[in-house]
């Protein structure tokens, strides 16, 4: 049965879904530096990503599990995304270690209640690409 973004309408807890492409990158998903304009004066700011504000999110609601859900996930170029962070979603280092974001300095940890899905098409050849990082942090399953 294929993935459908839908489903995720029928979780009984937080979610998030996103599709992962080859333009995505860690300025999206974690922080980067944004512009913004007032008056017709550019500056320029701090911005979460979607994962971020998703982790922060969830350490405010300990009592609750959520439930990210990344579509495409070998599409993405997972070292660009993740950074860092690539050690901080292994279950046993989620809220015993953390990172120093680059452009806050801001410590983060990806909190114990997250859990994180990714699909993926298995006809598809660009699925052999997927970072060795990722697949040793990941339980593979197929579904038929």
């Amino acid at each position: 049965m294929p993935f459908r973004f839908a489903a995720v309408k029928n979780l009984k807890r937080p979610s998030a879904a996103i599709t992962f492409h080859q333009s995505y990158g860690y300025e999206d998903f974690i922080e980067g530096i944004k512009p913004t304009v007032t008056n017709g004066n550019i500056s320029y700011e701090v911005a979460s990503g979607v994962f971020k504000k998703f982790c922060e999110a969830a350490m405010m609601n300990p009592a609750s599990n959520f439930v990210f859900i990344i579509d495409e996930i070998n599409r993405g170029n997972i070292s660009k995304i993740f950074g860092e962070l690539i050690t901080l979603i292994e279950e046993d280092k989620r809220e015993e270690f953390s990172a120093t974001l680059p452009c806050s300095q801001e410590e983060f940890t990806v909190p114990k209640n997250i859990y994180i899905i990714g699909t993926m098409n298995t006809a598809d050849r660009s699925i052999a690409l997927l970072d060795t990082a990722l697949r040793r942090r990941l339980c593979p399953r197929r579904n038929r």
